[in-house]
């Protein structure tokens, strides 16, 4: 018998005890009531308040990989603000120091922000245990809206819609400067975008459906072209 198994049972003992007669109760219906701490075999946790079989007022939720929850239900769903924390990452990983960096900028350490009948709604903090930092707003479960990315010293921005970069964005460098900028359609580059390299070089031209397709041109920020590319499909061919 797995190790895991044996604590969530002898837990489960102590918790149903007559000692703790005012812990897990349920009324004549069978609805759950009162103060509860729930348990699963995988060694995940919960523990707040039922009323009349649904969650109500503040929970904790721990899981077993470290991360914990924090938040109000209301009539059984998440509504308010939450703090949810991931994990404490592992400083080694497969792959050396590049993959943990990559481990670190994919899965945000703490996040911050409402919801509204459970899901999220509102503006919302995201952060990484690597420094990066995602801020802007859901509705409905979904970014929606004006969202800032920062990642180093760069920071992107442009508009979600339902999930899903729609609309123009940016990407500024540590001095604040724009040197990318173009649209995206259902999450991908689409359309025509401009490159500012610091050494007053100019690339640009026109994405499709994710993909470099199309007329590309090199030109000084005067205007003057010094060199033409045609990609098709992400490749150049000439």
């Amino acid at each position: 018998m797995k190790i895991q198994t044996i604590i969530f049972a002898l837990v489960t003992a102590v918790l149903t005890a007559p000692a703790f007669a005012d812990h897990n109760r349920t009324d004549k219906q069978g609805r759950k009531q009162g103060h509860w701490i729930e348990l699963s075999e995988s060694g995940d946790s919960a523990e707040g308040h039922y009323v009349n079989g649904k969650r109500l007022g503040p929970w904790v939720l721990r899981f077993a990989d470290g991360a914990v929850q924090k938040g109000a239900f209301v009539d059984g769903k998440k509504n308010g603000r939450w703090v949810l924390r991931a994990a404490v990452q592992e400083k080694s990983v497969a792959g050396g120091k590049y993959a943990l960096q990559r481990l670190l900028s994919l899965t945000p350490a703490v996040q911050e922000g409402a919801f509204v009948d459970g899901k999220r709604h509102g503006h919302w903090l995201l952060r990484f245990a690597n420094g990066d930092a995602q801020e802007g707003p859901y509705v409905n479960g979904k970014k929606h809206g004006h969202w800032v990315e920062r990642y180093g010293f760069e920071v992107s921005e442009g508009p979600f819609v339902n999930g899903k970069r729609h609309g123009h964005w940016i990407e500024k460098d540590a001095d604040g400067r724009v040197w990318k900028a173009g649209p995206y359609v259902d999450g991908k580059q689409h359309g025509h975008w401009v490159f500012q390299f610091a050494e007053d070089a100019v690339w640009e031209g026109p994405y499709v459906d994710g993909k470099q397709h199309g007329r590309w041109v090199w030109r000084h920020s005067d205007g003057t072209v010094w060199r033409h590319e045609t990609w098709r499909n992400d490749e150049l061919v000439e």
